[in-house]
């Protein structure tokens, strides 16, 4: 797939003036006259019982999915329990979660939304079975699962530097190591981004060349200008057919 050539720029020195508290001036100002009620914990900025009830649900959860890790791989363990889509609306209407959504819904209790947890991962394909065998993904691996954990927690967006210095990092550098896959010459004049797919990965990409072969588009659009052609076998993905309905 294509990178996308979008820059990536990092405040400079940010991460000695995130330590310093100087990155956020005005978080640390709206810290400093918020209620006393309201800055009792000093890990998360609100009162610690709040903090406590708030973990309580997750910790169920991940109790969950530490034991579904643990016997998926197993050979006893069916790769999947087949439901017909009306069996499986039946399934969590009867556990007080249904699958429809009203335009109004009362909330749930924890222990319902707990029920409906294990019921997800009782009817989903358990693609971590030696028997799985996907066409685009497979086993996962332990370390990224926990990442996942982390990043969904974190819940942040790699936007700037500001909102997420780790995370761009961390994006600046696979996407150096990606690059020096393809090659030196790349990988030193590389700016990218990391995208969710290969479909928008080559709509990007196609952005790009087109940019490239005409760079007016990018201001004047693509009428009045030349008639461009996006040539590819006829074994590519039907991305490129739609990325090209996409930019004219």
């Amino acid at each position: 797939h294509f990178f996308a050539c979008f820059s990536f720029n990092a405040p400079h020195g940010g991460c000695e003036r995130l330590l310093k508290g100087e990155a956020f001036p005005h978080m640390a100002q709206n810290a400093e006259q918020a209620p006393q009620e309201y800055t009792q914990d000093a890990v998360s900025g609100v009162p610690s019982d709040w903090r406590l009830r708030g973990s309580e649900f997750p910790r169920q959860v991940s109790q969950l999915l530490l034991e579904y890790i643990d016997k998926a791989t197993l050979p006893s363990t069916p790769v999947v329990r087949e439901a017909s889509a009306e069996e499986l609306k039946g399934i969590f209407s009867a556990l007080g979660v249904p699958v429809a959504l009203p335009d109004q819904v009362d909330p749930r209790e924890p222990e319902a939304l707990l029920a409906a947890t294990q019921a997800v991962l009782r009817y989903s394909v358990n693609t971590m079975h030696p028997l799985y065998l996907g066409q685009l993904y497979g086993h996962h691996d332990p370390v990224s699962t926990a990442a996942e954990w982390v990043t969904a927690t974190v819940n942040t967006n790699v936007h700037t530097f500001d909102v997420a210095p780790v995370f761009s990092l961390m994006e600046e550098a696979v996407l150096d190591k990606m690059a020096r896959c393809v090659g030196p010459e790349f990988s030193s004049a590389l700016e990218g981004l990391l995208v969710p797919g290969g479909s928008i990965a080559n709509l990007y990409g196609m952005l790009v060349a087109r940019s490239r072969a005409d760079p007016e588009s990018r201001t004047r659009g693509t009428a009045g200008g030349p008639t461009l052609v996006a040539f590819v076998s006829d074994q590519a993905h039907y991305s490129y057919e739609k990325a090209a309905m996409v930019l004219g």
